[in-house]
C-alpha cells in the first residue's frame, strides 16, 4: 500500500506534461512491482492499453492523456521491435514518445526534431544487441532518416547517430557531386551548411536526453535502476 506523499508524487508526475516517456514508464513500473498485481505473475507490460489506462487513474485520480501516450509508447519499445522495424508503427511512436502526441490514423512521417530525440530515448528504454551493430533501425527506416536529414541541409547521418548508421561516404560523395555540378563555392556552403544542421539537430538529441537522464535521477524508485527495474516488471 502507497503512502499518501509516494501517490500523491506518482499523480503529480502523470499529470507533467513535461515527464518524458523514460522517466514515467520508471515510475509505474516501480509502482506495479510493488503492488498486489505483480505476486500472480501478471504485469502491466502485457495488459492492454485501456487497462492500463483505467487502472492508473483509479490509482491515483487521473492521468494525462498525452502522458498515457508516452507511457504506451514506451511499452511497445521495450516489449516488441516495432519501432525498429515498421515504418508506420516507428512514425507513431515518434511522436507519442516524444510529445505524447498520438494519431493512429495519421500517414504523416515525422520531421527530424522529432524522430531524432525519439530515436535516443528508444535505445534508452531498449538498447540494441551486439548482434545488431548498435544499429537495430531497419533499412527502410534508416533510408527515410537519410533522405528528411538530407532535405534539411544535413549530409552526415553517421554525425548524429554514430558510425553503425547509414553510409559513412556519403557526405564525401554528395559534397564532390556539388562542387563538380556547382562549383567548389557553392559545395563550401553546402558543407557549412552540412555542419551547422547535424550539429543542430544532435543537439536537439542531445537536449532531449539530458532531460530524461535528469529526470531518472530525481525519480525516488523502490526496486533498482531504470533497466533492473523494468527486467523485475517482466
Amino acid at each position: 500500500m502507497l503512502d499518501r506523499s509516494r501517490k500523491e508524487e506518482i499523480g503529480r508526475w502523470l499529470n507533467d506534461d513535461d515527464a518524458s516517456a523514460s522517466a514515467l514508464l520508471a515510475l509505474i513500473a516501480d509502482y506495479f512491482v510493488d503492488s498486489y498485481r505483480e505476486e500472480d505473475g501478471d504485469s502491466f507490460l502485457d495488459w492492454l492499453p485501456q487497462t492500463l489506462y483505467e487502472e492508473l487513474a483509479e490509482d491515483f485520480g487521473g492521468v494525462d492523456l498525452e502522458n498515457f501516450n508516452k507511457i504506451f509508447a514506451a511499452t511497445v519499445v521495450y516489449n516488441t521491435d516495432r519501432f525498429f522495424t515498421d515504418l508506420r508503427d516507428w512514425t507513431h511512436l515518434c511522436g507519442a514518445l516524444v510529445d505524447g502526441e498520438l494519431d493512429l490514423t495519421s500517414v504523416e512521417l515525422p520531421e527530424p526534431e522529432t524522430f531524432v530525440p525519439a530515436i535516443f530515448e528508444a535505445m534508452l528504454i531498449q538498447p540494441p544487441g551486439a548482434e545488431e551493430e548498435k544499429n537495430p533501425l531497419s533499412p527502410e527506416i534508416v533510408a527515410y532518416i537519410e533522405k528528411s536529414l538530407r532535405q534539411h541541409g544535413c549530409l552526415e547521418i553517421q554525425s548524429i547517430f554514430g558510425p553503425t548508421m547509414g553510409s559513412s561516404n556519403e557526405r564525401n560523395e554528395l559534397l564532390s557531386k556539388a562542387e563538380l555540378k556547382y562549383g567548389p563555392e557553392a559545395a563550401a556552403v553546402m558543407a557549412k551548411l552540412n555542419d551547422e544542421m547535424c550539429e543542430y539537430y544532435r543537439e536537439i538529441g542531445l537536449s532531449h536526453m539530458r532531460k530524461v537522464f535528469d529526470q531518472l535521477k530525481k525519480l525516488k524508485l523502490n526496486n533498482g535502476d531504470f533497466n533492473k527495474l523494468l527486467e523485475k516488471a517482466k
